[in-house]
């Protein structure tokens, strides 16, 4: 994404409170980030869900995805919510790996469909 897209995608989310993104940094720079969001869902108990979670390469392996992690985990608590959850492709099997070691663990299999719009 452009840099213009990126501040127009940010100022989307800056007033929303049930959403929050989250910066890692390391010598001055971003070194990662992650988007936490409430879910809002009739049958369920409030929980809010990890939109994306990225770490600068050459800084993988060094805590920053775990720390991110944590703080998203502290927001949701702050936020009242009983879960966390992230969805993954089934081909990022190092993805998995990671959010199997920091504690979650798969609660269904699901296909992810959706209608193009513009």
């Amino acid at each position: 994404m452009s840099a213009a897209e990126a501040e127009a995608r940010l100022k989307e989310i800056a007033d929303h409170p049930d959403h929050v993104l989250l910066v890692a940094e390391s010598g001055g720079r971003a070194a990662g980030w992650i988007q936490v969001s409430q879910t809002r869902v009739f049958e369920s108990a409030r929980q809010a869900e990890i939109a994306g979670l990225v770490v600068r390469e050459g800084l993988r392996g060094r805590g920053i995805g775990r720390r991110l992690v944590e703080e998203a985990e502290r927001w949701a608590r702050q936020n009242g919510c009983e879960a966390l959850r992230v969805r993954t492709n089934v081909v990022r099997e190092r993805a998995q790996q990671f959010y199997r070691r920091e504690g979650f663990s798969e609660v269904k299999t699901q296909r992810v469909l959706e209608k193009r719009l513009g």
